[in-house]
């Protein structure tokens, strides 16, 4: 180390000039002094320690208080961060823990059954149900061209007479097949209007290959075979509940006061009535009123024709105005399931049923956009013990 002849003034003033510029060793340089010299004088001269040693050629700059602020809200973010990541780990590892109890668990008692020996129990037939068919909507006299729809269904009056022969012939099949499960004594065979389609507008006059006279009569005798193709085929008694449809009215609006004075089907079913007088097996209830209540059992059937309940192209489709009609209606009686017909639509709402129709999807369908239906009617049953609807089956056509 070359000496130089400097005061000790001169070297603490370039000490303190220098010290946050150079290293200990160049200090040393510039004054004739060792890097431990250098070290010394600072200490006399209270100068800040170096980071390394004092190899640092910059002094690190003191923070601000915004600074240390800033560092501390980093500091307190990534310890609230670590806390979080500690507790989903924790919650990660009880999980796996959990998991692998369950997979213990199961391995052990894969192999472990007790044996429980279940008896045959012969059919005894220890319940009983009551039958019910829903019959609206047939309109055989009308016309239905192929063309007219797509493809899609065609109609007439043969076409009638043989969905009606199937009608009949299914409800017996029904009445066979549910019997061997549970007792039917009953059938109640409910007759909700709209078997014909009536010259009630214009264009019906151009569709209908029947007039209403003829088409009353055809209604009529198709009904009238399909009884007695029951009382042949089974044991069960009939009871009729009948109901006029908007079709067979011979006013141009509906009059709910006098609908049956009003009606071609009233004479239909006073005809019918009349021709099974004699038969102990059958009972006719022909309706005054726009609804009539079956009670049997204790459980309460409210059936009607439908077009009082105004569907009006609801988002809920037909339940929201099923649901809005059977509030209102129930203020003055009330009823455990309402039947009825009228919109082509079949469908079970739990507490309603929807029947569907016999003449099927029609050119008016089409252009108002409604969906495409089949032909189809309704059979279910009525569980006496419980006071509930059980099964509940569509009856299709082949045609």
């Amino acid at each position: 180390m070359k000496k130089l002849s400097l005061s000790p003034k001169e070297i603490a003033s370039i000490i303190k000039k220098n010290w946050s510029s150079k290293t200990n060793e160049q200090l040393g340089l510039l004054v004739g002094k060792d890097k431990t010299s250098i070290r010394r004088w600072a200490i006399k001269l209270g100068l800040p320690a170096k980071a390394n040693g004092g190899h640092n050629k910059i002094m690190v700059k003191p923070l601000s208080t915004a600074e240390h602020l800033a560092l501390d809200r980093e500091k307190i973010s990534a310890k609230k961060q670590t806390v979080s990541v500690d507790s989903k780990y924790k919650a990660l590892l009880k999980e796996v823990d959990k998991l692998e109890d369950e997979r213990k668990m199961i391995y052990q008692t894969k192999d472990v059954f007790n044996e429980y020996l279940f008896k045959y129990k012969p059919l005894n037939k220890d319940t009983e149900s009551i039958a019910v068919v829903l019959a609206s909507d047939w309109h055989v006299g009308e016309e239905i061209k192929s063309q007219w729809t797509n493809g899609l269904n065609s109609f007439s009056p043969e076409i009638a007479t043989k969905c009606a022969e199937e009608f009949f012939q299914n409800t017996v099949k029904l009445l066979i097949k549910e019997s061997t499960a549970t007792k039917i004594d009953t059938l109640v065979l409910a007759l909700l209007g709209d078997f014909i389609t009536n010259f009630l507008h214009e264009e019906n006059v151009e569709t209908n290959l029947l007039h209403p006279a003829d088409e009353i009569l055809l209604a009529q005798s198709l009904i009238r075979s399909g009884i007695k193709y029951i009382l042949d085929n089974t044991k069960v008694n009939i009871i009729i509940p009948c109901h006029y449809g908007n079709h067979s009215r011979t006013t141009d609006k509906v009059h709910f006061s006098n609908e049956g004075g009003n009606s071609f089907e009233k004479i239909m079913y006073q005809n019918l009535e009349w021709n099974f007088q004699d038969e102990k097996r059958v009972k006719f209830i022909i309706s005054e009123a726009y609804v009539s209540y079956l009670d049997i059992g204790g459980y309460t059937i409210a059936f009607h024709h439908g077009h009082g309940m105004k569907f009006g192209g609801a988002i809920g489709g037909i339940t929201t105005a099923v649901v809005k009609w059977v509030e209102k209606t129930e203020r003055g009686r009330k009823a455990d399931l309402y039947c009825f017909g009228h919109h082509h639509t079949q469908f079970d709402g739990r507490f309603f049923l929807a029947n569907g129709s016999m003449i099927g999807y029609g050119a008016r369908s089409l252009a108002l956009g409604y969906g495409y239906e089949p032909r189809a009617q309704t059979f279910f049953l009525i569980n006496m013990k419980y006071k509930r609807k059980t099964v509940t089956c569509p009856i299709l056509f082949k045609i």
